[in-house]
This record gives structure tokens, C-alpha cells and sequence, in this order.
């Protein structure tokens, strides 16, 4: 798979965050391993929204946003955007502080249109989310 972030300048796409704090915390059911597991992103009423056969995810019986939460609070938390969650170690932390501050030096460095490429190894049973080895497709800075 493919995924063209977009960029909004030199800071790093949330989406790009997400595979760095869910590979850190071995999250496999946060927004990467829905990806994984076939759910698409689209735009309904003007706002992203998760998709898995045309409908909102959200909308699906039994649908577990609990992973999904759980990533999103701890990409708040690497933006300085909210307390450390319950399980988020110290050293997690600067693990995530360092590999973002290693993709954001990179992602600066970008010339328009180049890309980095990262793989997502996690799904059910899966050895969980590998960012930053070679794999299904570039992260383009400035094309999205």
C-alpha cells in the first residue's frame, strides 16, 4: 500500500506520528492496524472519516475504537497536547521523541516530491507496526 501524506510545512503529517507512537507502544489496533486491516480513509461531510465497505466505520456493530483511542491519546500526549496516558513509560517517550526528532530532521531535508519509505508490519498476530525499514511505499513531502 501506498499513503501520500500531506504536508502542511516542516512539521511531520499526524498520520506519520501515528505509525512512530503505534510501533513504539506495540498498538495494533490503533488507526494503522484498522488501515492494515482494510479499513480506507475517506472525506463524508467534509471530515476524515474511517470506511470499511462504503459505510463509517463508527456506524459497524461491534466496531472496538478502543485501540483507536488509546493511539490518539498518545499521539495528544507526544504533541504536548494532553497528560501521559495510564502504560506510557517515561522511556517510551523518549524512544518516540527520538524517532520522530530522527523523521522530522529527514523530512526537513526532503526536496519536494522526494520520499520516505516505512513499512507497517502489525495486524492480528503481526510483529506490530516496523516504521522507518523499507517496505509498501513512499511518504512524498509536499505532494499531498
Amino acid at each position: 500500500m501506498s499513503w501520500d501524506f500531506p504536508s502542511y510545512g516542516d512539521g511531520l503529517p499526524h498520520d506519520l506520528v501515528h505509525l512512530v507512537v503505534e510501533e513504539a507502544l506495540g498498538i495494533v489496533d490503533g488507526f494503522w492496524g484498522l488501515v492494515d486491516g482494510g479499513v480506507e480513509v475517506t472525506l463524508m461531510d467534509n471530515q476524515s472519516t474511517l470506511v470499511r465497505h462504503g459505510r463509517p466505520l463508527v456506524s459497524a456493530p461491534g466496531f472496538d475504537a478502543s485501540g483507536l483511542r488509546r493511539a490518539e491519546d498518545a499521539v495528544a500526549l507526544v504533541a504536548g497536547m494532553a497528560p501521559r496516558p495510564v502504560g506510557v513509560s517515561a522511556a517510551a517517550l523518549t524512544v518516540i521523541g527520538r524517532r520522530l526528532a530522527q523523521l522530522g530532521q529527514q523530512w526537513r531535508d526532503l526536496e519536494d516530491g522526494a520520499a520516505i519509505t516505512l513499512r507497517y508490519g502489525g495486524g492480528p498476530g503481526g510483529p506490530g507496526p516496523v516504521a522507518g525499514e523499507p517496505g509498501t511505499g513512499p511518504t512524498p513531502r509536499g505532494g499531498g
